[in-house]
């Protein structure tokens, strides 16, 4: 890296550090003082202190020189620097909407990408200066000439704009007609090329803004282009899956190859090779000479979103929807690097009772756990086979409990001491449940003893499992649950642990046993909430559309049944603030007038959880972006 760029990215890594935007480095949320309680006097003073994840995977770019690969998120663009450690990695700049495409300059001084609130932005690689941001409504592609000298980007609004790289200024503005997908610029940047929502190719000449030519090209929208550099053809693939290969006059086509899947990006090799993406969990390499496709390269959990060559083909990267983007090689289809520390969306959050840690559950079905008083040391806790969709702490902090969509609730021992982790190591198979097993449940009112319970339904499974640094970590598998586990909750004492799902079952587990106690046959569908109430004997269910059934824990009798009018709603363990789940924000509101407080605005998605600490002072949203935001109210 050479002393320039060394300086400018000194500068911005300060710069992004001072602003609460996401955890580079950052130690502790905690400052000298702690932090007070979050009440409607002081509401108005949360600020975000940090964001944790690094977002969801939406792009991946390959510079020019192959020094340098841009990943584009739901938080900004991360770049790293040859020779690609995973660990070592800037921010180059931060977003308020996720990062749908990034794109070097051919001089690789430059890097444009396009967010999902329709702008372009032209970003200074070496120093992390914004060169401007400009707005297109609907903005789909972006595309620089050969010079580095011209930008030009198309839309659903059917223009094509042709921006100033130092004003930011639309130097010229061409009309389509009709909405525009893919645009790139022809070898000797003359002319460009567009493909349009309703399968036609376009071609346009820069100099007179005329359109010298339109032809029919694909049954339904196109969706990627590229031109030989050589002059030696164009191709074009979108929704009908097939890829076609087009002389540069686009008079000829070429050849054709029919694939399986809508075609999203397409990009030349070296000789008659070229790489695309599709919705599958491979990037794929086709020989256009042949048409037969000639490599896969098998390893992500999830869908492939973007993939790109290094500078002479030889090498490829990928960044998949399963948190992950790869390196593979050309020749052997080999991995030859892994980054992780992406994520999928977070759906579920969980402050630990002593402020030791806070742990968020993902759609892959993989848990983080970080320490709040080291926010780089980071745990990844993997094991459930869905999305994480339950997280909650046993009132020491010692065990946390994760239930999913795969029907499981898993105790992790976060200490050597816990007795979670010294239950022996037996394997159990999960019995099948059958339809008169669940009709015979569904027939109970009222809670259940343990002599009463299906005793297939106590299985339980002490397995080791991996944790991110290699270690193995023991956990306690409760099994024989009967739907998608939605709601967890330890009673007061630490003794139990309360579980419900979408059927409107909710169990009483033994935490250390793995055991049934009681099984509680709710009138309601579909609980996404379990709390105690001030009374710690009455347990309160809450139903997806408001509705809220109590329970006496220790007697198992239903005490009330009442609407709330709201699921996405979470009290303040203070009972002040009433905190709503709106979209991708969240409001503060007094619970005693309902009067509003402040609006929590910083994720890019829909927030998915909010999670509050036992003593009221911090607050964690998690969202469809990938990321945790933690609150609070600053001491200073």
């Amino acid at each position: 890296m050479n002393k320039r760029r060394t300086i400018g990215l000194f500068l911005l890594s300060l710069c992004t550090f001072l602003t609460p935007l996401l955890v580079q480095g950052q130690e502790s949320i905690f400052g000298t003082l702690p932090f007070p309680p979050i009440t409607p006097r002081n509401a108005s003073n949360v600020v975000e202190l940090a964001t944790l994840g690094a977002g969801t995977v939406q792009t991946v770019a390959w510079s020019h020189d192959g020094e340098m690969i841009a990943v584009g998120t739901s938080v900004g663009v991360w770049i790293y620097d040859a020779p690609f450690e995973p660990d070592n990695r800037y921010l180059l700049t931060s977003a308020t909407e996720s990062i749908l495409k990034a794109a070097f300059s051919p001089d690789d001084k430059l890097v444009a990408t396009i967010s999902r609130d329709q702008n372009l932005s032209l970003w200074d690689v070496q120093t992390g200066r914004n060169v401007f941001t400009g707005f297109h409504g609907g903005v789909q592609d972006v595309a620089f000439n050969s010079t580095s000298t011209s930008l030009v980007t198309v839309g659903q609004d059917s223009n094509m704009i042709f921006w100033n790289l130092d004003t930011g200024a639309q130097d010229m503005i061409i009309s389509a007609g009709v909405g525009l997908n893919a645009v790139t610029f022809s070898p000797d940047d003359t002319q460009v090329y567009g493909g349009d929502t309703n399968g036609d190719l376009h071609v346009w000449d820069i100099e007179t803004s005329e359109e010298v030519l339109s032809r029919p090209a694909h049954e339904g929208a196109i969706y990627a282009l590229d031109v030989q550099p050589n002059g030696g053809g164009i191709i074009s693939g979108g929704e009908d899956g097939v890829i076609r290969l087009w002389d540069v006059a686009l008079d000829e086509l070429i050849n054709f190859i029919r694939g399986s899947s809508r075609v999203n990006s397409i990009v030349f090799g070296t000789n008659s090779s070229i790489l695309t993406v599709t919705r599958a969990n491979t990037p794929q390499i086709w020989d256009l000479t042949s048409g037969d496709l000639s490599q896969t390269f098998d390893g992500h959990d999830g869908i492939v979103v973007s993939a790109a060559f290094n500078q002479d083909a030889s090498q490829l990267i990928s960044g998949s929807t399963d948190g992950t983007v790869r390196i593979w090689d050309i020749a052997t289809g080999e991995q030859q690097m892994l980054f992780e520390g992406f994520t999928g969306s977070f759906n579920s959050a969980a402050f630990s009772p002593t402020l030791a840690h806070i742990a968020a559950g993902s759609n892959s079905g993989l848990i983080k756990v970080w320490e709040l008083n080291n926010l780089s040391n980071v745990t990844d806790l993997s094991g459930h086979f869905g999305p994480v969709t339950a997280l909650t702490f046993s009132p020491d902090g010692r065990i946390l409990a994760s239930g999913s969509d795969d029907r499981t609730i898993r105790l992790w021992s976060l200490d050597e001491d816990s007795e979670a982790a010294t239950v022996p190591e037996t394997f159990t198979q999960e019995p099948e449940t059958t339809e008169e097993d669940t009709d015979a449940e569904a027939d109970t009112d009222t809670g259940t003893t343990e002599e009463d319970t299906d005793p297939f339904a106590n299985t339980t499974t002490t397995q080791p499992n991996q944790t991110s640094d290699g270690s193995e970590s023991n956990v306690l598998v409760l099994q024989g649950v009967t739907s998608a586990v939605s709601a967890l909750t330890f009673t007061p004492d630490g003794r139990s642990l309360i579980s419900a799902g979408a059927d409107g079952i909710i169990i009483t587990w033994d935490p250390i046993t793995g055991e049934q106690k009681n099984v509680y046959n709710s009138s309601l569908s579909d609980i996404v909430h379990v709390a105690f109430t001030d009374n710690t004997s009455v347990l309160a269910a809450i139903s997806s559309n408001g509705d809220v059934e109590t329970w006496n824990q220790e007697t198992g009798e239903r005490v009330n049944t009442f609407s709330s009018g709201s699921a996405e709603s979470f009290i303040s363990p203070n009972k002040l603030i009433l905190a709503y789940v709106i979209g991708r924000n969240v409001q503060l509101v007094e619970l005693s007038t309902q009067a509003w407080l402040r609006d929590l605005r910083s994720h890019t998605a829909d927030i998915n959880n909010v999670a509050i600490s036992e003593d009221g002072t911090l607050i964690a949203t998690c969202s469809d972006d990938g990321t945790v935001r933690i609150w609070a109210v600053p001491t200073s």
